[in-house]
Formats: C-alpha cells, sequence, structure tokens
C-alpha cells in the first residue's frame, strides 16, 4: 500500500486539459498516486488520517471524492483511520496524456488502419484493436472492465517479464475463481477471439 501524506487545497482552481476544473491539492494527490504506481507495479494506495487535522482531512477527503467522481480511482474500502483505493485504467490515461484529458479523434477503419488517439497522438495499434473489440462486446461491464485493465496493465513499458507472468496469473486466478462467475466463459472467448483476430494466420 502506498500512504499519501495530507495535502492542503488552496482556494484557487485551475484548469487543466479540456475544461477539467481541478484543484492543485487534488492534482497533486494524483501525481503522488501514478508516481506510487510506476514506482512499485501496484495500483492499490492508502491515504491515512493518523495525526491530521480534521480540515486536512475534509481537505483530502474532497480531493479523493472528486478523483473518485472522474473515474480516476476506485475505492476498495473506507474507515475513519484510512481509505484504500485503486488508480483506474482512466487514471493511469489520464496521467499519461499529461494529466488532461485526451483529445477525442474519430477512428476510421479501414484493412490496414492505425490508431491514432489523444493529443500526444501515441499510436495505440493492437491494444487500440483489443480495446474497441472488448468495449464492443456484449460482455457484462465487470468483465469488460476487468479485460481491459488487465490489457492496459500488460501494455506499461516498466512492467519486467517476471511481473507480466504474475499478472497473466492474477488475471486467470480472477477469472476462474468466480470473481466474475457467470461471465468466464465468455470473457476468455471474448478475449482470446480478439486476440487471434490480431494475428495474421
Amino acid at each position: 500500500m502506498c500512504d499519501i501524506l495530507p495535502v492542503q487545497a488552496p482556494a484557487r482552481v485551475e484548469y487543466i486539459g479540456k475544461e477539467t476544473p481541478m484543484q492543485p491539492a487534488t492534482l497533486e494527490l494524483l501525481k503522488d498516486i501514478y508516481n506510487h504506481y510506476l514506482d512499485t507495479d501496484a495500483r492499490d494506495c492508502r491515504v491515512s488520517f493518523v495525526d491530521v487535522t480534521p480540515h486536512e482531512k475534509h481537505s483530502i477527503c474532497n480531493s479523493l471524492n472528486y478523483l473518485e467522481e472522474c473515474g480516476y480511482i476506485r475505492y476498495t474500502s473506507r474507515a475513519l483511520g484510512f481509505w484504500d483505493f485503486q488508480i483506474t485504467v482512466a487514471g493511469i490515461r489520464f496521467a499519461e496524456n499529461g494529466f488532461k484529458e485526451p483529445d477525442v479523434l474519430p477512428l476510421i477503419h479501414g484493412s490496414n488502419n492505425i490508431y491514432v488517439n489523444g493529443s500526444s497522438n501515441s499510436i495505440t495499434g493492437n491494444y487500440g484493436n483489443l480495446s474497441v473489440d472488448i468495449t464492443n462486446s456484449d460482455l457484462p461491464d465487470e468483465c469488460k472492465q476487468l479485460i481491459e485493465s488487465f490489457l492496459y496493465e500488460m501494455k506499461n513499458p516498466h512492467l519486467p517479464p517476471e511481473k507480466k507472468s504474475e499478472k497473466v496469473k492474477s488475471f486467470l486466478s480472477d477469472i476462474s475463481s468466480g470473481t466474475i462467475s457467470g461471465v468466464t466463459a465468455s470473457g476468455l472467448t471474448a478475449l482470446l477471439v480478439s486476440l487471434f483476430n490480431q494475428i495474421p494466420l
């Protein structure tokens, strides 16, 4: 778990990207969360409220609630003395795009297409195809999120081979242990079909 230090929110508001209002303290908190993810390859974080004034706790909670409403973090547990959460795929994408929302560009489908997304014009290649296939599938949202999260983590350039193996084992364990019990076969089928569609046979 990452312990994030309390941050006080100044009164002024900055605009990040396309008119996304974010307090500077909230932005700094998100940067700390993202840097923890890069340094440890762990998406789990904890904010401790020990030795924090009520005003500081209120400020931190407001920042976390804003990040959660934007979809950049997901709460895993909350108690009086701490809040646990994970950075989401959306939070990672937001950070990788310079902490601003990506410009939305149309996807043009063709036989030899390359997907160019975002203001940084990054070429997503097969990951983009897989992500579009999974998003457009008939799978339940819980299964889509699990698969998209797995694919996005596997795309992390800082992920060493042994961590990739652990991620694959964890993903297969989540699928087979009943985390998404009713859709195991459907989820794996959609993922494998999409993967095979990307491989020229």
